[in-house]
């Protein structure tokens, strides 16, 4: 019941109704995730964007790519940047959206017709293990091992 409905005659007695229920706020909206190359901004990390002045800001505008010379100085524009086109049209018509840039190379002698993965080149797996093992007076240890 509310508390005016209710009247006190005694003098000095004053009732206060403290209204502590509220409605939670609701989690932003994510969006989409678009996951792709960009000329710059953060790496492997996702990052909401509201508008497509935001996605120009933080990983700059969409290339359609073509372009050839000094990658290493002057970004590696050979190839179209598709995630950012995907994103800047999405954000165009819809809401926000989360896009996470995707970085590394493609290994400069990657035969044409291999599959391979960018940055790297594989020849023979390394693995660095933890296990546990019996000492020589049964205490248990962790050796490293490398393979």
């Amino acid at each position: 019941m509310a508390v005016d409905k209710f009247r006190f005659v005694s003098p000095g007695v004053q009732v206060a109704e403290i209204d502590r229920s509220g409605i939670p706020a609701e989690a932003p909206a994510v969006g989409p995730a678009v996951i792709g190359r960009s000329l710059y901004g953060p790496g492997m990390r996702p990052v909401r964007l509201e508008s497509t002045a935001d996605l120009y800001k933080v990983f700059g505008a969409p290339s359609p790519g073509g372009r050839t010379g000094d990658v290493w100085r002057d970004g590696n524009e050979a190839a179209p940047t598709y995630g950012m086109y995907a994103a800047e049209a999405y954000l165009r018509n819809n809401g926000p959206v989360t896009f996470v840039r995707l970085v590394g190379n493609e290994y400069p002698d990657l035969a044409a017709d291999a599959t391979g993965k960018a940055g790297w080149e594989a020849t023979k797996a390394v693995g660095l293990y933890l296990a546990k093992a019996t000492g020589p007076d049964d205490t248990n240890i962790d050796q490293l091992l490398l393979h």
